[in-house]
């Protein structure tokens, strides 16, 4: 009987070590709104398409705070006051300050997709909720083709067009987004004879996905419903 147990205590070491068990992959908890719009100067960021020539659009007035969102690249501790050395901003590396949205703001991004994309806090919340989906991809795709087309020269245009493809639409490309067979199919002829209509189909395409799929749930999700109910929240009993 002991010789058994010994036998079967061995058998299980050995399947153990033969078929380990793997770690379940850990979804992203979704990110709090402050998270999102209140965060120190050293951690802010701000998305590269509004930077101007001081690193950011900040505006200087009634909230003596930054008009981004954190929809872009994350500066290093430190960095923060080197880009804004000499542009006439005297804010605290340290201090930090709110970025958060009106509700009634929040509220309007209910409207449509588009009012959502439109607003720059809007932007960087969707971003932040996509990320913890896996799909921000779709996102990242539908801003490189509003860039790109933006583009005026042929060269840079061209250069633009075949990073998108490979990054974005090339099968098994490391941020692939979900196109039918004829999209990208298409899109990849398109490159043939490039021209700032090229991703058109593949743009409608993946606004589509993100207006039946995602937005809904975005709209649904904890992270908006606490920006749209925060005055509720923080009103006095």
């Amino acid at each position: 009987m002991g010789s058994l147990k010994s036998l079967l205590s061995l058998s299980s070491w050995a399947l153990s070590r033969a078929f380990p068990v793997l770690a379940q992959p850990q979804l992203p908890s979704q990110p709090s709104v402050d998270q999102i719009f209140f965060l120190p100067l050293e951690r802010q960021s701000f998305p590269s398409s509004r930077a101007t020539a001081c690193g950011c659009s900040c505006a200087v007035g009634a909230d003596a705070g930054c008009d981004t969102a954190a929809a872009g690249k994350d500066f290093a501790p430190g960095q923060w006051g080197q880009r804004v050395a000499g542009s006439g901003h005297s804010f605290a590396n340290t201090q930090p300050f709110s970025c958060r949205p009106a509700p009634e703001e929040a509220l309007k991004w209910g409207e449509s997709l588009e009012k959502l994309l439109l607003h720059k806090y809007g932007l960087a919340a969707f971003r932040a909720f996509l990320r913890t989906e896996f799909s921000e991809e779709n996102l990242e795709f539908w801003l490189a083709c509003e860039e790109y087309k933006k583009i005026k020269s042929q060269s840079k245009m061209v250069s633009k067009a075949k990073k998108i493809f490979a990054e974005y639409i090339a099968i098994q490309s490391c941020k692939e987004v979900n196109l039918d067979s004829y999209t990208r199919e298409h899109t990849k002829e398109n490159l043939q004879n490039i021209t700032r209509s090229c991703f058109d189909l593949a743009q409608k395409r993946i606004y589509g996905l993100m207006e039946k799929d995602s937005y809904p749930r975005f709209l649904r999700s904890d992270l908006y419903l606490d920006i749209i109910n925060q005055k509720k929240a923080s009103s006095p009993l």
